[in-house]
Order: structure tokens, then sequence, then C-alpha cells
């Protein structure tokens, strides 16, 4: 019996490594799992739309000839609000877009607040306009507009 298992699960383990699929993965030695399962895409973050993205796609909307900007906005806000309710049964209330744009205005001012200070010239006088931020923080505008969105509606889907 002991025999037949050790014939097996070496048979198993020999067609795993030998069958194309799992050969094309990459692996950290022989023996591990593949660190990607195969037709396995990976998510550049760096093509996820940005809040100011998405910000100003919405503002365009406003104008009747923008369908697709329109449809960038509310689709994308959608998924943000499906993605909330899944996470957390939280229903939102009926909310308008232009409540959500007021609320992402108010975060960033949030944001900046918490991770910036005014700058300061050579002379040690503010320079109008201009801010410091801390190190590895990432300007207000520039961050994804999934988390950025999430956050929001955390705040504002209470019920």
């Amino acid at each position: 019996m002991i025999k037949l298992k050790r014939v097996l699960s070496g048979t198993i383990f020999f067609v795993v490594l030998t069958n194309q699929v799992f050969a094309q993965t990459k692996y950290n030695s022989i023996l591990s799992l593949p660190m990607a399962l195969p037709d396995e895409k990976t998510i550049n973050i760096s093509n996820l739309p940005k809040i100011s993205e998405w910000y100003q796609s919405c503002k365009r909307s406003e104008d009747i000839k923008n369908k697709s900007d329109w449809g960038f906005c509310s689709a994308y806000l959608y998924a943000v609000m499906q993605h909330h309710y899944d996470t957390s049964l939280k229903k939102c209330p009926n909310i308008s877009v232009q409540e959500v744009l007021n609320a992402v205005d108010k975060e960033a001012l949030e944001y900046q607040e918490m991770y910036s200070k005014p700058a300061k010239g050579r002379d040690g006088k503010l320079i109008e306009g201009a801010r410091t931020y801390q190190p590895n923080t990432i300007y207000e505008w520039n961050r994804p507009a999934f988390s950025v969105l999430s956050s929001v509606l955390e705040k504002e889907c209470i019920l």
C-alpha cells in the first residue's frame, strides 16, 4: 500500500512537472508552486485611472457632447459602489455624481492638510499656492481613483 502511494504521488508529480501548462510558468525552484497561474494577467497599477482623470471626466460630462466621459464617470462610480456593497454590505442612499464630486474635493483638501505643509522660500516667507509634501507621499490628485472613491463612499454610505 505504501509503495503504491509513492508510485502514484511520484507519477502525479512527474505529470505536473512535464505538463506544458505548468512548464511555461515561472517557479522559485523546481519544487515550488507556480508564482502565477497560466494565462493570468498582471495588473499594472500605473495604467489604472487617477482620481484627477476620473474627476475631469465627470466634469467634462456636463456637456451633452461628451457621452463617453459620462459613461466612464458613471460606470466607474457604479463599480466602486458595487465593490463597497460587496465588501461592507452597506447600501448607499440615493447619491448624485455631483455629491460624490463635492466629497472628493473635500477629501482632497483633508488629504492635502494631512500630508503637506505650506512651502517657504529661501527668505523664510510662505510661497502662496505652493506646498511641500511628506516624503513618499503621492500628490492628492495622483492617487488611484478606486481607493479614493472607496474611502469617500465609506464616509458617505452609512446605511
